[in-house]
């Protein structure tokens, strides 16, 4: 890195970092690195920076524990960078990008010792219920004034106000301690404790996360380009009484795979042909009406960091909220370019897929993920009946039953309990999936099919040195005197 490029982290570091020891460091340098347009191989350089922060500032603040003084508490201050606020008529003046915010400043000491662990130690989700906070609202309160778990019980400007402000401390604590009853004996008991600070920590992750996805989406929308939609097409059919079922899975949108020996090429503009091909043989097939059904992994990582070397196989950008919006805007333009060709659509159906986990590891995350958020605002885009669910999605209709997931979870892989859970055993039971970036029939029977679909993603360097391999596609199915499946190979 530039002596430039240093500096530049080092601000942003110390922005984003404050005194909040508990942040994590893989996921910053990451945001560091986007935020800069650096290089990913700068990622190591950057996470030891952050380190070597982070260990700086704990050698300047106080550990807390359960029998900490007044004298402890008191050097527990801020991170003193140079001021982000001042103070007019009693009230806090914050300037955002978009606006000048204003906040009581006994309002903000009231922020800063119920957040804080040595007052209240309330989790960011309670603070912005509590306080009745937008996320943005939240997140500028907490960069403005370096807010953080270590932070003091009292809000800087009303430090240096105090004549005493050890005595002000102590009073607060008094108070605080005499009145802490159940919170007590949920926080301080030895063997809660522990289990407490885990459940914490998680929820903490979660949520940061989150509101960065959203924060994030909510600047990316202001800048949104139109939708591209496909040109119209002449269907030379008349409109016949099926109705068809698209099943598509494994868009991945976001990666860019190129110059493998068994593995096509792939990127958006690749994935928009692929989808502009099935929007021409829906519209020759012309149906009744049409139900989508997008079977997970509709981004290729969130984070960059799904597989160890998953990020140099990333579109540039194409991480983060960009991903989510991308993501959004592909599949709502397909959407919008089938009803501007005459194509009904009556409902559509999402589901995650191991993708599409909004951390690196699978052990950290819920199975909630981007698609909830992706799925969300194409229903809100779009207009459509709209189904969503982390695990399975189905729809019963007068003949069969379709039951949806990506494929990659053990219930998944159970036909019968699929259907005793999800379908209707006294009709025709198609169990649909993906994961495999393959076509492969698992059961057939009197009663139903279990079925890998094909995939519009075929793989990357992962998966062809796994030696998997296959061709891009997907999946039609109606009913016409029995359930008729057709695959089709782009």
């Amino acid at each position: 890195m530039t002596k430039e490029e240093r500096n530049k982290v080092k601000e942003l570091i110390i922005k984003y970092c404050g005194c909040d020891s508990n942040i994590n460091k893989n996921q910053l340098s990451i945001k560091i690195i986007r935020e800069l347009n650096l290089s990913f191989e700068h990622k190591e350089a950057v996470r030891h920076r952050i380190t070597k922060y982070l260990n700086k500032v704990n050698k300047n603040i106080s550990t807390s524990s359960n029998n900490s003084t007044t004298e402890d508490l008191y050097e527990t201050v801020n991170h003193t960078e140079k001021k982000l606020w001042k103070v007019e008529k009693s009230n806090y003046v914050i300037n955002t990008k978009k606006d000048e915010l204003l906040f009581p400043v006994e309002l903000i000491d009231q922020m800063f010792y119920y957040y804080s662990e040595h007052g209240l130690n309330y989790s960011q989700t309670e603070m912005i219920n509590h306080f009745n906070l937008e996320v943005t609202e939240w997140n500028s309160i907490k960069n403005h004034f370096n807010l953080c778990k270590l932070s003091n019980i009292f809000s800087p400007y009303t430090l240096e106000q105090s004549e005493n402000p050890k005595e002000l401390i102590k009073d607060k604590m008094t108070q605080h301690l005499s009145n802490l009853g159940k919170v007590v004996q949920k926080e301080y008991s030895e063997g809660l404790q522990r289990e407490y600070k885990k459940t914490i920590k998680k929820n903490i992750t979660k949520q940061i996360m989150t509101n960065t996805i959203i924060t994030e989406l909510n600047d990316l929308i202001v800048e949104r380009k139109p939708l591209v939609v496909f040109k119209n097409i002449n269907s030379n059919t008349e409109k016949t009484d099926l109705h068809l079922n698209v099943i598509l899975t494994d868009l991945h949108i976001g990666a860019s795979v190129e110059g493998l020996v068994n593995t096509r090429d792939y990127n958006t503009e690749i994935l928009n042909n692929y989808l502009e091909s099935i929007l021409r043989e829906i519209v020759d097939i012309n149906p009744k009406s049409v139900d989508l059904w997008f079977l997970g992994d509709l981004i290729e990582s969130f984070t960059g960091l799904n597989h160890s070397n998953s990020w140099y196989q990333i579109e540039q950008g194409k991480v983060g909220a960009k991903v989510i919006l991308e993501a959004q805007n592909i599949i709502s333009s397909f959407i919008f370019s089938l009803m501007n060709n005459g194509i009904t659509i009556t409902e559509l159906f999402f589901t995650e897929g191991n993708h599409d986990r909004i951390t690196a590891s699978k052990e950290d995350s819920s199975r909630v993920g981007c698609v909830n958020i992706i799925s969300h605002n194409v229903a809100n885009t779009t207009k459509l009946p709209t189904h969503y669910d982390p695990y399975v999605v189905s729809k019963e209709y007068n003949d069969y039953c379709i039951i949806g997931s990506h494929g990659d979870l053990r219930l998944s892989k159970d036909f019968h309990k699929m259907v005793s859970l999800y379908g209707n055993s006294s009709k025709y039971n198609l169990v649909i999936k993906g994961h495999l970036h393959t076509c492969k029939v698992n059961h057939d029977s009197s009663i139903g099919r279990d079925m890998n679909c094909l995939s519009l993603f075929t793989g990357n360097n992962y998966s062809e040195g796994e030696g998997y391999t296959s061709t891009p596609g997907y999946t039609l199915t109606h009913w016409k005197k029995g359930l008729k499946t057709k695959i089709i190979n782009l």
